[in-house]
């Protein structure tokens, strides 16, 4: 056997480790991409969750602000009042990202009271956009809750 000459399987063992090396960069590589898609996704979720509890806790804080002396006989327009009086209270306290929002929910047909309780229906939708230079994602979230007061009896 010739001393200079090579062993075909020690080619063969080469051509092999260049080629794994190379399908495992690529596959790290697109990997890589699909993490960043989720960790976009998982930050406007938590943006959403957050920008939730921070309503839940602002509108809460307002609507008891503004059922107080509220009785049963009064009319829905009183309650309106006191809503739209203490709404920039909150908005420049709380920095209220939704106040249009909010101002568009207080109208008549979402206001209810009766011999029981008064009750406010909330709803419209919390929008989160991310951009990066690839794509931009949009999500959006409909927040819906009523808020509710009993009367003493």
């Amino acid at each position: 056997m010739n001393k200079k000459s090579m062993s075909i399987s020690i080619v063969l063992l080469v051509i092999m480790t260049l080629v794994l090396v190379g399908v495992s960069l690529t596959y790290f590589i697109i990997k890589e991409n699909n993490n960043q898609q989720l960790l976009q996704v998982s930050s406007s979720i938590d943006y959403l969750s957050i920008e939730e509890s921070h309503l839940d806790i602002t509108l809460d804080k307002l609507f008891l602000e503004s059922v107080v002396g509220i009785k049963t006989l009064d009319s829905k327009q009183i309650f309106i009042d006191r809503l739209n009086e203490n709404i920039p209270k909150y908005q420049d306290y709380y920095f209220l990202k939704n106040l249009n929002s909010i101002k568009e929910q207080v109208k008549e047909e979402n206001i209810e009271i009766n011999t029981e309780g008064i009750n406010w229906k909330v709803e419209f939708i919390i929008e989160s956009v991310k951009n990066n230079p690839k794509n931009t994602l949009n999500a959006n979230y409909l927040y819906s809750r009523k808020f509710e007061k009993v009367f003493k009896v």
